[in-house]
Formats: structure tokens, sequence, C-alpha cells
């Protein structure tokens, strides 16, 4: 059996949607003998009967609504394909594909400030935890880590070094304070992007010392959301890094404390391919990032 074309699968919309010859023929800018002698073919090469003619009209068959199904469903997709295509063809700047995990803070920034970054920027979603892989595999060309991969292909440029501090709700009693400690953010539901507890971050430095663990631990894998569930809900407390949550200054309903006694240095690098190191639009793209005040430690 011969495989049909996409012509044949626009002919079966066509009829359906029109429910005459003539109309089909209209429509597709066909005369009626063509569009006929496409029906005919169309059963032929299938050997099922596909269309009823009753009166005027022409009717489907079950086969046929069969086809038309298909036929809706990839007539737009190959629209759009196409409708790609030509765009891309078009575009004389290459995407760069920007890799954003947990910290999706970041897609504000960078939205925000696009005028500062005349390449055209892909954000791409990657699972939390693997974006270093992401990197390493080609499907990211840009991240910002703070544990960036030593590794042959990868250039590491490092932008700002910040602090961890803590996001609490407005009208909680931490945000009294000047800073939080360790037993009171234990005490309250904490809300964190990963289960893993790495070293050198709060549970090494904060909690550990004072021997202290936060009784409910919820996990949110975007930084936004767990901003906004705090603000929100008004419960709840996340350690986040400055930057991070200098995102939300402005907004009323949290607040943003310092760790006691304390001090954890994040360091932030900008990792990209090495074959854009000299790629002017990631110097743009690496000014605009330095220049931002809330970046700064």
């Amino acid at each position: 059996m011969r495989t049909l074309d996409i012509k044949y699968y626009a002919l079966i919309d066509a009829i359906a949607e029109q429910g005459s010859v003539k109309a089909a023929a209209a429509s597709l800018s066909l005369t009626q003998p063509a569009i006929s002698h496409r029906m005919r073919e169309m059963e032929r090469r299938l050997a099922v009967t596909l269309f009823e003619r009753r009166g005027h009209h022409i009717h489907l068959t079950p086969a046929a609504h069969r086809l038309l199904t298909t036929a809706r469903e990839i007539i737009p997709k190959l629209m759009t394909a196409e409708r790609d295509a030509v765009a891309l063809a078009k575009s004389s700047v290459p995407s760069i594909k920007w890799g954003v995990d947990a910290h999706d803070s970041i897609t504000r920034i960078v939205c925000c400030n696009l005028n500062l970054i005349p390449s055209p920027i892909d954000i791409r979603r990657v699972t939390n935890g693997e974006l270093t892989q992401s990197l390493l595999e080609g499907d990211s060309d840009v991240a910002l880590l703070n544990e960036p991969p030593q590794q042959r292909g990868i250039m590491n440029r490092l932008l700002f070094t910040d602090t961890l501090v803590a996001v609490v709700p407005a009208t909680s009693p931490l945000a009294e304070r000047d800073y939080v400690m360790p037993d009171d953010v234990a005490a309250q539901p904490y809300i964190t992007y990963s289960s893993r507890r790495q070293a050198g971050y709060e549970f090494d430095l904060f909690f550990h010392p004072a021997d202290v663990s936060p009784g409910t631990i919820k996990i949110i894998e975007s930084v936004e959301l767990i901003l906004q569930v705090i603000s929100k809900s008004q419960e709840g407390v996340t350690i986040l890094s400055s930057w991070e949550a200098s995102t939300v200054a402005h907004d009323k309903s949290l607040a943003i404390r310092r760790l006691q006694d304390t001090t954890i240095d994040i360091p932030w690098y900008l990792s990209h391919l090495e074959s854009l190191a000299d790629d002017g639009p990631l110097r743009e793209i690496e000014q605009a990032f330095k220049k931002m005040p809330i970046l700064t430690s």
C-alpha cells in the first residue's frame, strides 16, 4: 500500500469542512475535476471507500473520519514547522540557549534586561541537578552556576559573590528581627529547591553547627514558586542567595533577613561553551549581569 501524500490529507479536511466538491475545490484553489481525481486516487491507493455522495453533498465514511483525525493533527504541526523554518532561515544571529534549573529567578532578570542583550536568547528549562550535564552535552550554551564544571570545552567567568539570606513572611515574628537563628528557622516549615545537602551551604554551615534540623521540609524545584508560596500563604521560611531574594525585595509581603553569626558566601559563574568565548552577545550578557546592583555582594 502506498502512503498518502499530505495533499490528500488536506483534501479530506477540506471536504469535511466544506461539504461539497465545489466548495472544497475553491478552498484549495483547485478545479472540481482535480478534486474528483484526487478523491478517486485516494480510494484507489487505500482500496477502501472514503466518500459517499448524497445529493450535492459529500459525506465521509468511518474510514475517512479516521484519516480526518490524523489530518487535523498533522496539518497544523506542519504549518508551524514551516513557519519556524522560514523564521530561522531569515535569522542572521543564532540563538543562545540559556539553561535554567531551579534558580529560575534568573529568567525574570534576563527577560527584564533583554534591551541590554542584543542577541536572541532561548530559555531552556533543565531538571534541577542536571544543568551542568546539559551544558556538557551541548543542550545548553550558557548557564549561571555556583559549582561550574572544570572541563575542556567549557569556560567559567566569575560574575559575583553573594551570601545566603533567609526569606520569611512579613507577618512572621522573624521579620521583626535583624537576623534569624537556626532554632527559629528549624521550627518553621522549611521550603527549599533541593533535598541534596551540599557542603558549604545552609545545612552544613547554619543548621549543623547549632545541632538542629528543620522538622518539616518541603521541596519545590523552583525558586520563583518558593517565593510565591511564602508570599501568598505567609507561612514557611527559605534560605537563598541574596541575589535571588533581592528579586522580590519590592514585595511587602516578604522580609529578607541575615543569618545569625555566619556569613555563607556563594560564588556565581557564567559558564558557557568555549566556542562562544569571543561571541559579542555573550560579552554583552556578562556586562549586563555585572552592572546589575542586585547581583553585587
